[in-house]
């Protein structure tokens, strides 16, 4: 409505004191026309400090439930990138995948490999933050969690969650924790990680071929990436493997899905982690 559709009530907010307006409510036929009050100015303004008061809580929520909670990780984004000729490739495909990605027209993952730090995850990373610090929050979700407090709600769990990073040794330790639990509740828990990472727009998948090899572990990465393959979902890979180390580390079908999803990306140099 415009404002001259409104008129004055005669009557004043007891919290602001200003003046309460009035509008002719639209009514369908047969009832009888009547007056609504508008909402006093004051109480949009309080309910837009809620707004910005919450939408950087959802924004922490995303964050730990995409997998991006670690104080170090938060620090890989494209705007702390500093590159050189050993990165350069690697950060200029990132940042051409998350385009793509954004724009809805990517067509493959991406698979960094190369040695021990040389900085493989920081692209990877850096794709992951980009994404949740850029995904729309409702402004009636961003109430919801201003008005509470930071874990009042219903958790990480509550928000949308645009994509999952998973360390690979850690992940297969907590599938497996699932598998040998006693605890209902945690097995399944544990148990749906494996659904988490089939289904998750994007996946992540840090350090592959970093945990033990086995038949068990090379079936639930099978499980994984068969699922996304189908489905052409995109998936990013990290791994000082090279692409054919993988068909020696993991199941030849496995390892065929990935190089014919991921676009190779090789990394080189030595270890960019500085010594204590």
């Amino acid at each position: 409505m415009s404002d001259s559709e409104y008129f004055p009530s005669g009557e004043k907010c007891h919290e602001c004191g200003r003046e309460i307006m009035c509008y002719n409510a639209f009514a369908p036929i047969g009832v009888r026309p009547f007056i609504a009050k508008k909402s006093c100015l004051c109480v949009e303004e309080r309910r837009g400090k809620v707004i910005e008061k919450g939408r950087p809580i959802v924004r922490e929520h995303m964050l730990d439930a995409s997998g991006l909670s670690a104080k170090r990780y938060r620090g890989y984004t494209f705007a702390d990138c500093i590159t050189d000729k050993n990165n350069r490739a690697a950060v200029e495909a990132a940042q051409r995948f998350l385009e793509a990605y954004q724009d809805g027209t990517v067509s493959h993952g991406l698979l960094f490999h190369g040695p021990v730090g040389s900085g493989k995850s920081f692209p990877a990373y850096a794709i992951g933050n980009a994404i949740v610090e850029s995904y729309p929050i409702s402004d009636s979700l961003a109430e919801q969690y201003g008005k509470n407090s930071y874990y009042s709600t219903n958790g990480p769990t509550a928000v949308p969650v645009p994509l999952r990073i998973y360390n690979a040794v850690g992940l297969m330790d907590k599938i497996r924790e699932g598998f040998d639990t006693l605890d209902l509740e945690k097995k399944e828990y544990f148990a749906s990680l494996v659904s988490r990472c089939q289904r998750t727009p994007l996946l992540i998948l840090d350090d592959l071929c970093a945990e033990k090899e086995s038949q068990w572990t090379n079936e639930r990465f099978y499980s994984i990436f068969h699922y996304r393959w189908e489905r052409e979902l995109p998936t990013i890979v990290t791994t000082n493997a090279t692409p054919r180390d993988l068909f020696t580390r993991l199941y030849d079908r496995t390892a065929d899905r990935i190089k014919s999803d991921c676009k190779a990306i090789y990394v080189p140099g030595s270890s960019r982690r500085k010594t204590a």
